[in-house]
């Protein structure tokens, strides 16, 4: 069974945007951790994370079953909750799915931190 391949000029731009993003984390000591078959990665990574393990800590969730569940290593997990790596939108919904955790609350919940993070910066 074959399957269609994208627009080679979409695919192209979004793959090497994707690269020079991972570059730039590298770069900063931070790991990206990726799902093979993602293209971007969540805009709201650390925040994300927050949220998520505020999610796990507060329903009691462990460590190792969240990561089991969502296909990733506990040392992964670990990184992305201490925020010392980024994800991609594959991996954040498969952590969102094994948690239980509403996609969208998620998300939602996410950009507020980060907004509240990003007005706490302005008034210093």
């Amino acid at each position: 069974m074959k399957t269609k391949k994208p627009a080679q000029g979409v695919s192209k731009k979004r793959k090497q945007r994707c690269e020079r993003d991972v570059a730039v984390l590298a770069g900063m000591g931070l790991v990206v951790i990726e799902s093979p078959n993602s293209d971007y990665l969540h805009p709201l990574g650390p925040a994300l994370a927050g949220v998520i393990r505020a999610w796990r800590k507060r329903h009691r969730l462990r460590l190792a079953s969240v990561a089991r569940r969502a296909k990733l290593s506990r040392e992964a997990l670990r990184k992305l909750e201490n925020g010392q790596a980024w994800f991609s939108m594959n991996v954040a919904a498969r952590l969102c799915d094994a948690m239980g955790l509403d996609w969208l609350y998620a998300n939602g919940e996410a950009c507020r931190r980060n907004m509240e993070r990003r007005a706490k910066k302005c008034q210093l």
